[in-house]
């Protein structure tokens, strides 16, 4: 058990613990120190449960919970009769995504946001920096069929100018009682709920989640914004809004490094097949962007019109490092296609060098090279060439130099950072 923590230690560096982040919501699950969570948590599986509680974990579920924590970094809350815990941390509100930033939402008028809005919502005053911004991710459509939310991804704004992410993480079924209530007890505080295609799929489930718990709360009652809703009254448009594409349009944004929402189930069927729950991290951090770019796409949607395909260079955006407190991102496009190789010439061989990347990988990495020696400053060309000479030819030390370069290049990116660790832990 220690072997994996330290393992897990020399991949992420050294964790930030901040017990400001309880301010009574999570009382049930108080933020501990990894190495006494671990300990601890074995202890609690060891211990008999009293009568009336939710059964525990078994030692090892629990205490993989912490070895997730450890990679993921921030604040981790555990709940204190159940695996599932909650993970918080806070990031800039006026950090740049694309053309916007999330701080803008705290000056929109209401009036702008009418399309979006549920009939608890129209005509009322509303605080929108009260609002709680919502994004699940379940192992199915409905919860009727016995689906779980197994990651509720919320986000509120703490000040003007810092957000607050707490993320509910199930371990297991069992614990969706516990999710439910910490969702709950963030949710009643709240003055509206923001989602996206939330009308259709995130509140529907949660109520039967609770039906099926036997529990109701106040939160139910609070009013809604659904961005789908707006984004379609906004565009005229039924299909293709999907959230990247609309970020793409609206913010001209592009995410670095992020999970395909369809691979979240399979992640959440590894856990209960095999224990390993490090497979929710990319989840975690998919829920995170989800949540991240809803108010500043609100903040578009109500603003100025999307930008022509013409005019459009989008900007790529990565997400801070969780429990760090990050530098706003710049809102530059890294200079992927630049002279002396024209822009039509490194497409094309970019989408080669791609198709090749199963078939023949050894041609692929000669492709890459030639980008990669035409266009240095390419974070994207950079990753492949790292991944290529690793998993090609075993060339470590070449493959560190080139995860290096696209770490300098994209210094917010955790998921680069993390690739520069774990070679170097390889060359150990």
């Amino acid at each position: 058990m220690s072997s994996l923590r330290d393992k897990l230690k020399r991949v992420t560096g050294p964790r930030t613990v901040d017990r400001s982040h309880n301010d009574g919501t999570f009382d049930a699950f108080p933020a501990v120190p990894t190495a006494e969570a671990s300990d601890q948590a074995d202890q609690r599986a060891a211990e008999p449960a009293a009568v009336g509680t939710p059964a525990r974990p078994a030692a090892g579920r629990a205490s993989q919970c912490f070895h997730v924590s450890e990679k993921v970094n921030g604040v981790f809350h555990q709940h204190l009769q159940s695996s599932c815990f909650v993970v918080t941390h806070t990031v800039d509100a006026r950090t740049v995504l694309g053309n916007r930033s999330p701080a803008e939402w705290l000056n929109l008028p209401l009036s702008s946001l009418q399309d979006g809005l549920d009939e608890r919502g129209r005509g009322r005053t509303l605080d929108p920096g009260r609002a709680l911004f919502v994004d699940l991710e379940t192992d199915g459509f409905t919860a009727q069929s016995g689906c779980v939310p197994f990651v509720i991804g919320t986000m509120r704004f703490r000040s003007d100018t810092t957000l607050q992410f707490s993320l509910i993480v199930m371990h297991d079924p069992s614990d969706e009682a516990a999710a439910l209530d910490a969702f709950g007890k963030l949710a009643e505080r709240a003055s509206m709920l923001v989602t996206f295609n939330g009308q259709r799929f995130d509140l529907p489930f949660l109520a039967a989640c609770m039906a099926r718990q036997g529990v109701r709360s106040a939160w139910l009652e609070r009013p809604h914004l659904d961005l789908f809703l707006l984004a379609r009254a906004r565009s005229g448009q039924r299909a293709r809004l999907k959230l990247t594409l609309l970020e793409e349009r609206w913010l001209a944004m592009t995410r670095e490094s992020d999970l395909p929402g369809s691979e979240a189930p399979a992640r959440w069927r590894q856990l209960q097949q095999t224990g390993d729950a490090t497979g929710l991290l990319d989840v975690i951090s998919h829920n995170r962007f989800d949540l991240w770019t809803l108010p500043a796409l609100a903040a578009a949607l109500v603003g100025t019109p999307p930008p022509t395909k013409s005019d459009r260079r989008p900007t790529v955006v990565g997400l801070p490092v969780l429990g760090s407190t990050p530098a706003p991102v710049k809102n530059t496009v890294p200079r992927a296609l630049q002279p002396p190789m024209p822009q039509e010439i490194a497409g094309d061989l970019r989408r080669q060098a791609m198709a090749l990347r199963e078939s023949d990988p050894a041609g692929s990495l000669v492709i890459f090279e030639r980008l990669g020696a035409a266009l240095p400053t390419d974070v994207e060309v950079a990753h492949a060439l790292s991944e290529l000479y690793e998993q090609t030819h075993g060339e470590l030390r070449r493959a560190l130099a080139m995860a290096q370069r696209a770490a300098s290049l994209a210094p917010w990116s955790g998921a680069m950072q993390r690739r520069v660790e774990y070679l170097k832990s390889r060359l150990m």
